[in-house]
């Protein structure tokens, strides 16, 4: 049967970490050994490949120690010499991307080869020589990681270490159902043990379910914190441009301008063009306008509104007062004129009388008592407005 490279790295791809495993694959390897050249090409494409993990690799590793050693016990020399070859390449190239556990596990594995003699002492010493040089690079457990980064990778590695087991429990079910015979006299004792296979796949599933869900959580309140602490930069970047555009030179002489120019300006009462009586009247008119809906206001003199209503109710009291003397001093002359007349008639009288004596009436005149009363009651009138200026 010729030797198929598909076949060889589909076996690589399905490799358990067990040793029932390796053995498998390495008896079958062997039963190959004529093309023992296409076995070490295709392993150390294979080993090369960057789409393939380093458990993986470890176990591709493994697969090639148990089958030189079982070929050197065997006295089948082919596997030794062909494999010597391309040893060197892979596991130089290939140790610094390992961990510290695979590392170590991988070192072990030469060690065993050069007590044995399996490979050639100047390929082994090389191999050693590049692993003292390397085994620091690329080393997670070496680097400081900050405290926040540590649960998030010790998750992440949990996931890897599941995930290997996880496919490899999933290809032991896969093939023990394949195999699996309905016409077997021990079927039903198979389907038992295919059944303990699934269970044992499912409880690895929901153990990379849980970690995958840690790691979930894990990152999530790393996001949030990282968006508050975002928010709390880009206000600290807003503060800093607040104090300087309030500190700018040039905004400071701005302000300064902007508030002499604001500055009011006033006319004197000496200017020519200032007219009080005019800026009274228009202010009063305009502050009169709004008398609704502001409870106190001021004219343009600085003179409350109230103020200015009082007097102006003087004034129109003062004019009714004026006015209406001036009436009755109207109507008083025009009594005046006529009870002269009738006096000196009735005086012509008397005089025949008592024989001409003037006669002067005790009483006064009532003209006089009712513009005293108005008089008054004007004054009363100014001293209630007074009072009410006064409050």
């Amino acid at each position: 049967m010729s030797f198929s490279s598909e076949q060889f790295v589909s076996k690589l791809t399905k490799l358990e970490d067990s040793q029932e495993s390796i053995a498998s694959a390495s008896k079958w390897l062997l039963s190959q050994h004529r093309d023992a050249p296409k076995i070490a090409e295709c392993w150390k494409t294979y080993m090369l490949r960057n789409d393939i993990n380093s458990r993986r690799k470890l176990l591709g590793i493994y697969v090639v120690n148990h089958v030189v050693q079982q070929a050197a016990g065997q006295k089948i020399g082919h596997f030794q010499e062909d494999f010597n070859k391309v040893i060197e390449e892979v596991l130089t190239t290939t140790f610094p991307e390992f961990s510290s556990d695979i590392k170590k596990k991988i070192a072990r594995v030469v060690s065993i080869w050069k007590s044995r003699g399996i490979f050639s002492r100047p390929t082994l010493n090389k191999i050693l020589v590049s692993f003292e040089k390397n085994k620091n690079t690329n080393d997670s457990d070496n680097v400081k990681l900050p405290p926040k980064i540590k649960p998030i990778v010790e998750t992440i590695k949990k996931i890897e270490r599941t995930q290997v087991n996880l496919h490899a429990m999933k290809t032991r079910f896969d093939n023990s159902v394949n195999e699996l015979d309905v016409s077997s006299v021990v079927y039903d004792e198979n389907f038992k043990t295919i059944t303990k296979i699934s269970n044992l796949a499912k409880d690895t599933i929901a153990s990379s379910i849980n970690e995958r869900n840690g790691l979930i959580n894990l990152l999530s309140t790393m996001i949030e914190e990282q968006n508050k602490l975002i928010v709390e930069e880009q206000t600290m970047a807003s503060e800093i441009d607040f104090v300087l555009t309030a500190k700018d030179p040039a905004n400071i002489n701005n302000k300064d301008k902007t508030d002499e120019d604001m500055l009011p300006t006033y006319e004197t009462a000496g200017d020519d063009n200032y007219d009080s009586d005019s800026d009274s009247d228009s202010d009063s008119d305009s502050e009169n306008g709004n008398v609704d809906n502001v409870n106190k206001q001021t004219t343009s003199n600085d003179i409350s509104l109230d103020t200015a209503n009082a007097l102006e109710q003087m004034n129109a009291l003062a004019q009714e007062n004026k006015s209406k003397r001036s009436i009755d001093e109207v109507e008083r002359d025009d009594n005046s004129n006529n009870g002269e007349d009738k006096n000196d008639a009735k005086r012509a009288k008397e005089d025949d009388v008592y024989g001409g004596e003037e006669y002067e009436p005790a009483s006064h005149d009532s003209n006089e008592e009712e513009n005293a009363t108005d008089s008054n009651n004007v004054t009363s009138s100014i001293q209630d407005l007074l009072s009410k200026l006064a409050n």
